[in-house]
Order: structure tokens, then sequence, then C-alpha cells
């Protein structure tokens, strides 16, 4: 066998090893490493938002997005921070049904940290927005068993509702930050428009600095009507999009 002096092996060992230990220096954080960020991954930086990247939506959207790369994983990140701060408003929500007020019934969602299904939608695509995500729409329709779907109008007992959807490589997706979120605000009664008790809430909950909850419903972003009426037994049935 030949042999091989030290001070070569030494400038192949350098060889091998100095531009790994460059290449290192340079790589990118890790979530970036993967084309698909982990569900992990989207959960801790949705759920531990520092106060001073909340003050508002735009500073906000920009914290979220920041470390991850596809668009789907950075509607997927504002999607959790939504669902997971935002509670559903019953007393809002009543308002509108009763008498029709709701749309003289305006507060920030971002701030109140509540809100009622359009509510939810116009968020998502606002903030959907800010990350440089086009093509966010907001749907308005109604949701209830699949049989309606085939009529030319939904029945009577279906319920009225707003999401998003979003078209990704030619086929149409819905997300529906308000059925995925789980924190409600439950009224005592219908028709407390004015409700003293309602005004607390959404005051104590704007002065909270973080009202996570991790419980929420991840199928609800990004699904069909096809595969909700195969999970569900329900589907989300559209009647306009802008």
């Amino acid at each position: 066998m030949r042999n091989i002096s030290i001070p070569k092996i030494f400038f192949c060992l350098f060889l091998l090893f100095y531009p790994q230990t460059d290449s290192l220096a340079l790589e990118p954080p890790v979530i970036r490493q993967n084309a698909r960020a982990s569900e992990n991954a989207i959960r801790r930086r949705a759920f531990n938002v520092p106060e001073k990247a909340s003050l508002n939506a735009r500073r906000l959207t920009a914290y979220l997005v920041e470390p991850f790369e596809t668009d789907i994983d950075k509607m997927r990140v504002i999607a959790y921070w939504i669902a997971s701060h935002i509670a559903y408003d019953g007393y809002k929500y009543n308002a509108g049904q009763v008498n029709k007020r709701n749309w003289s019934y305006h507060y920030d969602i971002f701030r109140s940290k509540t809100g009622i299904c359009t509510d939810f939608a116009l968020l998502f695509q606002e903030m959907s927005g800010y990350a440089g995500i086009r093509g966010v729409k907001i749907v308005t329709g109604y949701v209830g068993k699949p049989t309606f779907i085939k009529r030319k109008r939904p029945p009577a007992n279906a319920a009225g509702h707003a999401w998003n959807s979003v078209k990704i490589k030619g086929k149409n997706y819905y997300i529906d930050t308000t059925w995925m979120a789980p924190q409600k605000i439950i009224p005592k009664r219908k028709g407390n428009f004015n409700s003293w008790s309602h005004k607390m809430e959404v005051k104590r909950r704007s002065r909270m600095d973080t009202q996570v909850s991790a419980d929420i419903r991840t199928f609800f972003f990004l699904f069909t009507p096809e595969d909700e009426a195969k999970n569900f037994g329900e589907v989300h049935y559209e009647t306009a999009e802008y």
C-alpha cells in the first residue's frame, strides 16, 4: 500500500470539512429546511406571539409568517392565530338576528378578540393580503345537510354563514376560521344588544395580553365540501364570493 503523508491527510480533511462548516453558517432556519413546516412549528409560532408583535394586524402578520416560505404555511399560521385567539360572539350574532342593527354595531375584532363569521373571514383575508398572498376570497352562503346542494336554494333551516376560499393548483379550497375556533361568548338570552355583561366581556378580552386555545379544529383549514360531507354529514354551500 502506498504511504500517504500527514500533510496530505490534513489537506484532504480541510477540503472535506471546510465547505460544510462554511455552508452551515449560511444555512436558513430549521423551519425553512422543509418544503412544508411541521404542525408543531406552526402551532408554536401562532400560540406564542410577543406582545410587541401584536399591536396591529399588519405587524402581527409579519411576525407570524416570517419563518415560513410557502403560501400554505403562511395561511395556516394566520388561520391558527385567528382560531386560537378570537372568540365567536353570540351577543353580536343575536343582535344581527333580532333587530338587524348588526351593521351599526362595530368594534375592532383584532382588539376585542371577538366577532362573528364575517369578522373572522374579513380578518383572514386582510392578514393574507399583508402576507403577500393574493386570491383569498370571502365566501357567503349556508351550512347544512348535503341534500340541499342539488336544490336551487337552501332550505329554511340552513344557517347563513361566511368563510374564505383560495384556489390551489386549479382546485378551490375553503378555510373557515370561525369553525376552527373553539372559544365562544354565550349570551344569557336573545336580544341583549347593549348587554352590560357583553360590554364587560369584550372589554376584558381586549385588555388581555394573550387568550389562546390550542383546541382548534384543524379540519376546517383547506377543506372541500365533498370531504366535509363525507366526514361530518354537513356541507358549506357557496352562494357568492368577493
